[in-house]
């Protein structure tokens, strides 16, 4: 049995705006045709979420992403990502990964699970989702294999930045839930670890949109079961340019500069006062999903592609 996955695709047509290359739309695209051709044939592609930048998707994005699935003679099984959903809300109705849904490229994971059966030992395979905002599926003590898909921010040595909530370490992931095989999306570092036998991978997006990623390298995984051996999980590396041929520098530079400023001073004000508060976009995206509070729609869409552009 192949499960091959890709970490967050977050397809759009803006270019971040240290990306001087020419369509980022184009590039995205042929990195995972590329992945889809190096991964061979695979018995499901899995999608940790975060299909899309944002749930404003273009008719041609979507489009574009469903002539490139429909053409996959194996299903696609994903999860929700923040960015998926409408004011990262869990009202799934009117958004991209409903469109492709519909379309019947493509599976929504649930806690119901998708039940594979591995050809190499005959035994079930039992593939779950944890959207984003959802609780973690039980297993119920099910016989056989079994595989959790989700979209939750995994950390594996250390925080990603000073000051970051809301998240696990990958090593106390892996020994809190019964999965052979964990697959997670939205930290965009690419990463894997293991607990006796168990395995969690999280691959990291496909894209480089920031000068932190100076050192990422887009890839795409494997994990494979053969009756002579272990399962393996296998990176593939995709095919991508020099970080100085496709990121401004100098100018990524000066807005690294200018984030560690301010890092600098929030850490200078511990142990001198209790800091609450400062997640301004946390604290405006919790006040626009608060029904208790009006927002005109259309001041609700400016909000939101702002929070996108800087989460």
């Amino acid at each position: 049995m192949k499960i091959g996955t890709f970490g967050d695709l977050h397809i759009t047509n803006k270019k971040p705006r240290n990306r001087k290359d020419g369509s980022y739309v184009d590039t995205l695209f042929g990195k995972i045709q590329y992945g889809l051709e190096a991964m061979g044939f695979l018995d499901a592609l899995v999608l940790p979420g975060d299909l899309f930048d944002s749930h404003r998707a273009s008719d041609y994005l979507k489009a574009r992403a469903i002539e490139l699935l429909k053409e996959l003679p194996y299903p696609v099984l994903a999860v929700y990502g923040q960015h998926d959903l409408r004011f990262h809300q869990s009202d799934r109705t009117n958004t991209p990964i409903r469109v492709l849904e519909s379309s019947g490229v493509l599976e929504v994971l649930g806690n119901v699970p998708k039940i594979l059966t591995d050809p190499t030992t005959q035994e079930p395979v039992f593939i779950y989702g944890a959207n984003w905002g959802e609780p973690i599926p039980d297993t119920n003590g099910k016989e056989g294999f079994h595989i959790l898909v989700l979209h939750r921010m995994i950390v594996k040595d250390e925080k990603l930045w000073f000051g970051q909530k809301d998240h696990s370490f990958s090593k106390a992931f892996l020994k809190r839930k019964p999965f052979e095989l964990i697959i997670s999306g939205d930290n965009h570092q690419q990463f894997t670890d293991r607990f006796q036998g168990r395995i969690l991978v999280n691959p990291g997006s496909i894209m480089r949109s920031t000068i932190i990623q100076k050192d990422h390298r887009p890839a795409c995984y494997v994990w494979e079961t053969r009756l002579d051996s272990f399962p393996t999980l296998r990176r593939i590396a995709i095919k991508c340019k020099d970080f100085e041929e496709v990121m401004d520098l100098e100018k990524a530079e000066e807005e690294k500069a200018r984030n560690e400023e301010l890092d600098t001073f929030i850490e200078s004000l511990e142990g001198k006062m209790e800091i609450t508060g400062l997640d301004f976009f946390r604290n405006l995206t919790a006040y626009v999903e608060d029904e208790s509070n009006y927002v005109e729609p259309e001041v609700k869409a400016i909000i939101e592609e702002i929070v996108n552009a800087n989460t």
